[in-house]
């Protein structure tokens, strides 16, 4: 479709093989994406939607799959095309989201042992000392989004594959290519 217009085939399967790394750690999680589209809208090449992300009662847990999901688009770029050439701009709304999720979980929260329960504001926000922790967890999480990856890769590149045919996917066509292998979103 007109969505199309103006991408490679390589930059297409490259957004396929992003958003279903996200898809992919969603589903492990047990939050189904409502849908996952490689077409390009609002400055963006492709999204994944998940209505449930936020519950009226999030736990730390909640939020640490948050965040795993935002990283895994990135975690696959790293997995499928190496960390040189892999790595794009695609991800920066993903980290932006990431950090953000993990300084309110360090300094509104009180979610970290380390950083305490003391609310923090302002310019602290930033502080070396919360950039630390923030960069900690980032990588705790980055490292577990690709470590699943690897694991689940050929669901990664089927579910790939079949953005590449149809641009779109809804839950039930998700579910399909993830109880393939073995991943139960129930």
């Amino acid at each position: 479709g007109g969505e199309k217009r103006g991408r490679t085939e390589e930059e297409l399967w490259h957004t396929a093989i992003h958003e279903s790394g996200h898809a992919l750690i969603s589903c492990l999680s047990g939050n189904m994406p409502d849908y996952l589209t490689i077409e390009a809208r609002e400055g963006v090449c492709g999204y994944m939607f998940a209505a449930n992300e936020r519950k009226a009662r999030t736990t730390r847990q909640d939020l640490l799959m948050r965040i795993r999901t935002l990283l895994a688009g990135r975690a696959a770029e790293i997995v499928f095309f190496g960390p040189e050439n892999g790595i794009t701009v695609g991800a920066s709304d993903d980290l932006r989201q990431a950090t953000m999720t993990a300084r309110e979980m360090l300094a509104y929260y009180g979610m970290d042992d380390n950083y305490g329960l003391a609310v923090t504001e302002g310019a602290a926000m930033t502080s070396t000392a919360v950039r630390k922790l923030v960069n900690k967890l980032l990588r705790t999480e980055m490292d577990a989004a690709v470590n699943a990856v690897r694991e689940y890769r050929d669901a990664v590149e089927d579910l790939a594959d079949k953005l590449m045919e149809k641009n779109r996917l809804l839950p039930d066509e998700i579910a399909g290519v993830m109880s393939f292998y073995g991943i139960d979103n129930k």
